[in-house]
Formats: C-alpha cells, sequence, structure tokens
C-alpha cells in the first residue's frame, strides 16, 4: 500500500537519507547512524528504527530485496528506496530547510541537505536567514516598545 503525502519522522528522513546511498538491512542503518553520530540530532533505538522501517515500507517508500543469514545471525531483511522514497527526502528537506520555528527538524534537514542541488540548498538557507532576521527585528522592536512603557516617571 503506497499512502501518499506520507508524514515522515525526522528518524525516517535520516533512514531514507541513508538508502539513497544504497540498499542495507536496519542493522546496518543503525550502526551508520550511530557511527556518523546522527544520534545527537535524533534518537536511535533498535526498537523505533525497526519500527520506522516497517512504517516507511508500508507506506511504499521502501522495498524489500532480500533476505539473508550470516551463520547463527537472526535473518536480515535488506531494504532499497522505493522512486516515492527517493522523492520524499528531497521533498521533506525542501520543506523543513528554508522555515523557522522547528529546530530539530531543521536539524535534520540540514544534515540531509546534500540530498538537494547545491543551489536550492543555499536559496532555502539564504530565505531562512532573512526570516531570521524579520525574527529578530521584531522582537527587538518589541523589547524597545516594552521598555519605553515601563520606564516609571
Amino acid at each position: 500500500m503506497i499512502v501518499k503525502d506520507a508524514a515522515l519522522t525526522p528518524l525516517g528522513v535520516l533512514v531514507l537519507g541513508l538508502l539513497r546511498e544504497g540498499d542495507m538491512h536496519p542493522y546496518e542503518m543503525a550502526r551508520l547512524l550511530r557511527a556518523r553520530r546522527d544520534d545527537r540530532i535524533v534518537s536511535i533505538t533498535n526498537g523505533t528504527l525497526y519500527h520506522t522501517v516497517a512504517r516507511l515500507h508500508a507506506q511504499g517508500l521502501l522495498d524489500e530485496v532480500g533476505v539473508d543469514r550470516d551463520g547463527n545471525r537472526p535473518e536480515r531483511t535488506t531494504y532499497t528506496l522505493t522512486p516515492s522514497g527517493y522523492a520524499a527526502v528531497g521533498d521533506w528537506v525542501r520543506r523543513e530547510l528554508g522555515v523557522t520555528g522547528r529546530p530539530a527538524t531543521f536539524r535534520v534537514a540540514l544534515a540531509e541537505a546534500h540530498n538537494l542541488d547545491r543551489a536550492e540548498a543555499v536559496e532555502l538557507l539564504t530565505a531562512r536567514r532573512a526570516l531570521l532576521s524579520q525574527d529578530l527585528a521584531a522582537h527587538v522592536e518589541g523589547l524597545a516598545g516594552a521598555a519605553s512603557r515601563s520606564v516609571p516617571e
């Protein structure tokens, strides 16, 4: 089943981003995410990761490409990105990279900005900087107004 406009979690975006690099199984995904220190921006537990992979699979954003077993280890299912999953990463990063007010998702969008064309990423970050400048100006103006009203006569 494919869910149109599936809501992605930050961990889901990181998983899809990994699969843009190549097919892998969840154990390898967890190992890479921890090795790259992505656990500093998103909580990564094995249970949450496996649940996220299952949800992304149910949404049609990734597909199983094989199951293997190494010795006495449990079977491992290898996943690949579908065209919808490939597009979903870029769409999510585009949506989150240029906005303010969501610092947790911004960190993930910035970490995955390499999935966009460089010029597009720069344009989105420039737009975000302009929004932040506007926000700062509004705060400074508000503080100045509050300070002028609170001065006793």
